[in-house]
């Protein structure tokens, strides 16, 4: 086998001095369609193009100081505007291969389907109400510049399946990311809650498990309480191995379980005294039999977003009443005076040498209609083999970007502490 990084290879297998990897057998078994090496490659060749909705796609390489690829792909949203995406993996067909699955994700969710115009009064049916799901604030609606819902707002709206089997309308800003503006446009929405795969059921138990994951990050973020710190000893040997090569580096990397009553979510945080001071990177699952993947997932997203940053550093401040997309809520974190207001994240978190473990989820229908309620859009292309899901739960806690605009207002929240809004004005960590 060639085409393996040596470097990487040498540092995960300690080999020492002169001593270097010259070659690679892989042993295994046949997969499916997504661990077939010449499928992947085929789906990028037909999948990437400037006649396709993915425009291009690279990869980055960080040698020794990485272990996996990164690769990014471009694709225009409704305005016409370069976007981008991407994934990470060991593997470099398989970062290619997800990076095109992400960005004609992002691609589609910007193709804004329409059922209905007109305000909530006039909806010909159930209609979702962003006041629950979304809350705003009046002041913070006109801090983000769109409207403050009310019943007598003329908006668009997209039809949707509820739990319980039944059609559902919901405004089409909470469904579509990257759209262009309407007059009476009630949200910015992003990506958080929307999957795609070959397969519609897959796509929608991806989409729940980021829903899941964003919704603890978030609980996390407004209860401010040190998680469970996953103990070293339980961590997979290439996350230990990791854990030495940073301290070499005078960083330390912590795994971290966040709470969540619906999965098991993990959170990995690089931190230390030089820029960048802390990154951070998450993953969930709610199958146990998964949880190592979720954690390794979590530290490569972490790892990446501290090699980027390195590679191309900005150390210009940003100011955080001037926070608007997830790159700069990163960004405010970097610097050490606001990485150090994070120290309650993973400085008194305890270890104790197993996983938390929550609803054991048996049946995956029971499980979105009892336990989340959940909403489903399907978003796809007829024309298209893949599928493009979105979800809402009225149970999950959803993310948002930009100064001021956390839904402390969520009911989720309201109802489990109480907390003065203006000690939450400062933007997440979460990039």
């Amino acid at each position: 086998m060639v085409g393996f990084q040596d470097k990487p290879l040498k540092q995960e297998l300690e080999l020492s001095g002169n001593i270097w990897p010259i070659l690679v057998i892989p042993v295994g078994y046949p997969g499916d369609f997504e661990s077939d090496q010449f499928n992947k490659i085929r789906f990028v060749e037909w999948h990437v193009g400037t006649d396709r909705p993915v425009k291009n796609v690279w990869t980055r390489v960080f040698d020794g100081d990485g272990s996996f690829f990164g690769a990014t792909t471009t694709y225009l949203d409704e305005n016409g505007n370069i976007q981008y995406a991407g994934a990470t993996s060991p593997s470099y067909v398989d970062a290619v291969f997800k990076a095109t699955i992400e960005g004609y994700e992002r691609y589609q969710s910007s193709q804004v389907r329409v059922d209905f115009r007109g305000c909530a009064s006039q909806v010909p049916g159930k209609w979702l109400d962003p006041r629950v799901y979304f809350p705003l604030t009046e002041e913070q609606a006109k801090k983000c510049g769109v409207k403050f819902f009310t019943n007598d707002l003329v908006i668009n709206w997209t039809l949707g399946t509820n739990y319980d089997g039944s059609e559902i309308y919901i405004p089409s800003d909470l469904v579509y990311y990257g759209q262009k503006n309407d007059e009476n446009r009630i949200y910015y929405g992003n990506s958080s809650g929307i999957a795609a795969h070959f397969d519609f059921d897959e796509a929608k138990r991806r989409a729940v498990i980021e829903l899941i994951e964003r919704d603890a990050l978030m609980c996390n973020w407004f209860f401010q309480e040190s998680p469970h710190r996953v103990d070293e000893r339980i961590l997979p040997v290439h996350i230990r191995k990791r854990i030495a090569h940073f301290l070499k580096q005078k960083r330390q990397l912590i795994v971290l379980q966040i709470p969540s009553a619906f999965g098991m979510v993990f959170e990995t945080v690089i931190v230390g005294d030089e820029y960048p001071c802390f990154v951070s990177g998450a993953a969930a699952t709610i199958d146990k039999r998964f949880v190592g993947d979720a954690i390794l997932k979590s530290a490569q997203e972490a790892e990446y977003n501290l090699l980027l940053t390195l590679r191309y550093p900005d150390m210009t401040p940003i100011d955080p009443f001037r926070v608007s997309t997830p790159v700069d809520h990163g960004k405010v974190y970097y610097i050490k005076e606001n990485a150090d207001k994070l120290h309650w994240l993973w400085k008194d978190a305890i270890s104790d040498g197993h996983i938390r473990e929550s609803i054991a989820v048996e049946n995956l229908d029971r499980f979105y209609s009892e336990h989340l309620q959940l909403v489903t859009v399907d978003l796809s292309d007829r024309k298209s083999d893949i599928k493009v899901i979105r979800v809402f739960s009225p149970w999950l806690v959803p993310i948002n970007f930009g100064f001021d605009s956390a839904h402390y207002m969520h009911p989720v929240i309201q109802n489990s502490i109480v907390f003065d809004p203006d000690s939450l004005r400062m933007p997440h960590y979460f990039a």
